[in-house]
């Protein structure tokens, strides 16, 4: 077992000469020189302690050890890459998961999300239904990546912006005092349930 993983370049040098059963052939696929090709291979062979490629006047060829490494060093670099490019893909937020606490109606976030998913295919997205006040604890906590509420929720919040205003629909009895207005502010709701509260109260 090698104290430390040789270089990675040095795996591409012998995977190509493996290929192309020549190290002349292999470094003109790679576009490099031929002596930094088996000068590369011989460095990996010391760094593994395998005799990986039997060597004569008609080529080079993979001793059956040497057969068997390349093999399991080409799936570790398949999955190398793979890991890679799927942290690439997270850094660009192209994959992954995003948790968001939602203190507002579904409906109008709703073509928000569906231009989200068409754009980024392999981020799933999942809601967490929750209460404004709620919302400043989990994205604090980091339980949501983000929040959706109707008002501010104070000095010492998590950064915070402003998107658009919302028209809602207070649906009332005809009798109510309210029901004729042409608008009605939140604060007027506000007062008017207290007082049925303090009716029920009293």
């Amino acid at each position: 077992m090698p104290d430390r993983v040789p270089d990675i370049s040095l795996f591409r040098y012998a995977l190509a000469s493996a290929e192309h059963e020549s190290f002349r052939r292999a470094a003109a696929a790679l576009n490099v020189r031929q002596s930094t090709v088996s000068r590369g291979v011989r460095s990996l062979e010391h760094s593994v302690g395998l005799k990986l490629f039997e060597r004569d006047h008609s080529g080079i060829r993979p001793t059956l050890a040497g057969h068997r490494f390349l093999e399991e060093a080409s799936l570790g670099l398949d999955h190398l890459k793979l890991a890679l490019q799927r942290a690439e893909a997270l850094q660009r937020g192209e994959h992954g998961e995003l948790t968001v606490g939602v203190s507002v109606p579904f409906n109008l976030l709703g073509d928000l999300f569906e231009r989200f998913r068409a754009n980024h295919h392999d981020v799933s997205v999942k809601m967490v239904e929750t209460t404004t006040n709620a919302s400043r604890s989990l994205v604090q906590q980091r339980k949501v990546d983000i929040a959706f509420i109707a008002n501010n929720i104070g000095h010492g919040a998590p950064r915070s912006f402003y998107l658009r205003d919302e028209r809602l629909t207070a649906v009332l009895p005809k009798s109510h005092p309210l029901a004729g207005a042409s608008r009605v502010s939140l604060e007027e709701l506000h007062l008017d349930i207290l007082s049925v509260l303090g009716l029920f109260a009293g």
